[in-house]
């Protein structure tokens, strides 16, 4: 099979510092688009999307040092320019990354009201929690959405609230099972009173 970008440039990257080794100097350059190739690549590995400075960093670090940022944002708007990208005034993102958001919208569009409630509001009278709260814990255990989401500002009680979401789906027949993208986050929801939590990863290999 054919290597990737972020595969070819690290090749190069590992040939150009074993020709350093052997005082070679010349042959570190690379050229602006590897450069910017393996930076796209391994950014949107992460991330969907990025601002416009974020690849022309990764781009300079990945060049060593070598790459001039003039030919770095010319290729980057080449790039831009041909298709290759997706670029609205200075975020940048890709066509595969527009097209699963494309079908996550669709998937929950076409999942409104097509579930049964996901627990018991009734069996949650005397949670202690503020208005906002229980508004929101009524409209997730209540929901017939396939997909909800719920959103807040840091110390607005997002954290009582899903255990009190928890509660309330358990009082209802059914279990809760948490998932984070990444390792520190699940260590924060394990905390949190979620012991079953995993990564994103870990759950897509078991």
């Amino acid at each position: 099979s054919r290597l990737t970008q972020n595969e070819l440039a690290s090749v190069r990257l590992a040939t150009a510092s074993a020709r350093r080794a052997t005082g070679h100097v010349a042959s570190l350059t690379m050229s602006a688009e590897d450069a910017i190739n393996y930076a796209t690549e391994h950014i949107f590995e992460r991330v969907t999307v990025v601002e416009r400075k974020e690849i022309l960093m990764e781009a300079l670090k990945v060049s060593r040092g070598f790459g001039v940022l003039d030919d770095l944002k010319a290729e980057l708007d080449r790039q831009i320019e041909r298709g290759h990208h997706v670029a609205v005034r200075d975020k940048i993102s890709t066509w595969d990354a527009v097209e699963q958001e494309s079908r996550m919208v669709v998937s929950v569009d076409e999942g409104l009201g097509t579930c049964a409630p996901l627990g018991r509001s009734s069996a949650l009278n005397s949670v202690r929690a503020s208005a906002d709260q229980l508004m929101a814990i009524e409209n997730v255990l209540n929901s017939r959405d396939r997909v909800l989401s719920v959103e807040g500002a840091a110390g607005t009680g997002k954290t009582s609230t899903l255990q009190t979401i928890k509660k309330g789906v358990e009082a209802g027949g059914k279990s809760v099972f948490a998932i984070a993208p990444t390792a520190s986050a699940v260590g924060v929801l394990k905390s949190d009173g979620f012991s079953n939590a995993q990564t994103i990863s870990r759950f897509l290999q078991d």
